[in-house]
């Protein structure tokens, strides 16, 4: 009895569920304080303590609060950088979990090359094929620029998870410009946990991919596989670094393409040495959508997810421009 009771406490808190509360009692664990102890805390991810540690000063994040937060991050920063709110408030949502930003400079180019394709890739698919991976050993700006400032602003409370492009993890709210306070005032209240936080993704991309990030990072899902699906169609690969067409000769790529040759292997049995990725012309939206044969579609009609099942099912494309 005391055991089911302890179970069902641990697992009402913010992030624990059934299975890690099980867990936790197995090894212990009998009350929700114990979860303070490093033998038991070190059982939990960085979210699942943050969401503890969070509670009741956590709730989902409303448009005025992404605003207040997107002008504190363009005041911080550097004026070369541009920083975008994206995901569901750029959908038009009133309410959501997490704050995403998409961050470019001038200074970041890197372009990562999508996989070179296979000879039988004949169906079209509607998956977004990533770019190649990049070692998180090379710190780019995000890491040694980006990040730094906004905590040494009092901004950034936790981190969940870092890698070559993203950052995520737990923000202190701004609030309105007027209230922003002086820096050591935002860190002691960090310190104190005191004030109110949300979760927040951080996105920065080369300046050539702003068109396709965007895409990407506003969503959703099921309208970015939409996409995928038509550059399929007309013998292209869309992901979140641009539009692309794999040529064999330059005659071959259009006049506002960019030339990236691949890197082969000359032993490799399907040796594309003579050919490359063309990035087509596509630094905006409109850009992506017009080589589609689109008409642009505004963000807040993006919300495909909201089709309930059976309708999904049946869903056909957007129609294209004759």
């Amino acid at each position: 009895m005391l055991r089911t009771r302890t179970i069902k406490e641990i697992s009402a808190l913010p992030g624990i569920g059934l299975a890690t509360a099980k867990k936790l009692v197995e090894a212990g664990c009998t009350t929700p304080q114990d979860l303070k102890s490093l033998r038991f805390s070190s059982m939990l991810s960085a979210k699942q303590l943050a969401k503890i540690k969070y509670a009741g000063l956590l709730a989902p994040v409303q448009r005025q609060e992404a605003q207040d937060l997107l002008a504190f991050c363009c005041e911080s920063l550097d004026p070369q950088y541009e920083v975008t709110l994206v995901g569901d408030y750029r959908r038009g949502i009133m309410t959501f979990p997490e704050i995403r930003i998409m961050v470019t400079h001038p200074d970041f180019v890197h372009l990562p090359l999508p996989p070179i394709p296979s000879l039988d890739e004949n169906m079209p698919s509607t998956k977004r094929p990533r770019g190649k991976k990049r070692s998180d050993a090379n710190p780019n700006l995000l890491h040694t620029a980006v990040i730094p400032i906004l905590q040494q602003r009092g901004l950034i409370a936790e981190t969940f998870s870092s890698n070559y492009r993203s950052w995520e993890g737990m923000i202190r709210l701004p609030g309105p410009q007027g209230e922003w306070g002086s820096r050591s005032d935002r860190m002691t209240a960090i310190n104190n946990v005191e004030g109110l936080y949300r979760k927040m993704k951080i996105d920065i991309i080369p300046q050539k991919s702003r068109g396709a990030s965007l895409i990407c990072l506003t969503g959703d899902s099921d309208f970015e596989k939409d996409i995928c699906y038509r550059a399929r169609q007309r013998n292209m690969l869309f992901n979140e670094y641009g539009l692309w067409k794999w040529t064999s000769t330059p005659s071959e790529a259009t006049p506002t393409s960019t030339f990236i040759p691949a890197n082969t292997d000359p032993n490799d049995s399907q040796n594309h040495s003579h050919s490359f990725w063309s990035l087509l012309h596509s630094s905006t939206e409109e850009d992506i959508f017009k080589q589609l044969g689109m008409e642009p579609i505004d963000p807040t009609r993006r919300n495909f997810s909201y089709i309930t099942p059976k309708q999904r099912k049946k869903r056909t494309a957007i129609p294209a421009l004759n």
